[in-house]
């Protein structure tokens, strides 16, 4: 089972706080922010920004971020915008946790990734 950490974003204050998730020693947000800056940059500020108002309890339209749908006791979010997602869930204890990033064209696979790495983080986490 892969080695899961948190790391808080500095950058995205409010009423919750949001944390990327260090797999392996590889951080899923600075990775892909880092690979995607020099032709998604626009796209990057607009997701970032979006995590602020998320993070300040502003609820956003279904084209800025949606909610994913789960049977487990926690909430998995998809925030958007043209070509970029950045998938979270609500941890109770610590606020968002960035578990995933990819791209409007590669959804589909990336949601049922996405949901493995939730269920193993949590996994880890409790026991």
């Amino acid at each position: 089972m892969p080695k899961y950490e948190l790391k808080r974003i500095g950058e995205i204050i409010g009423k919750c706080s949001f944390y990327t998730l260090v797999i392996n020693g590889v951080n899923v947000y600075e990775e892909f922010f880092e690979k995607h800056k020099g032709l998604y940059l626009n796209e990057l500020k607009r997701v970032t920004g979006r995590m602020k108002l998320v993070a300040e309890g502003k609820r956003l339209p279904k084209k800025m971020a949606r909610p994913i749908d789960s049977s487990k006791d926690y909430k998995l979010l998809e925030i958007k915008s043209k070509n970029l997602r950045i998938y979270t869930f609500h941890q109770d204890k610590t606020g968002k946790v960035i578990i995933h990033c990819g791209h409007k064209s590669t959804q589909k696979k990336d949601i049922p990734k996405f949901q493995k790495i939730v269920e193993d983080y949590v996994k880890q986490s409790q026991g």
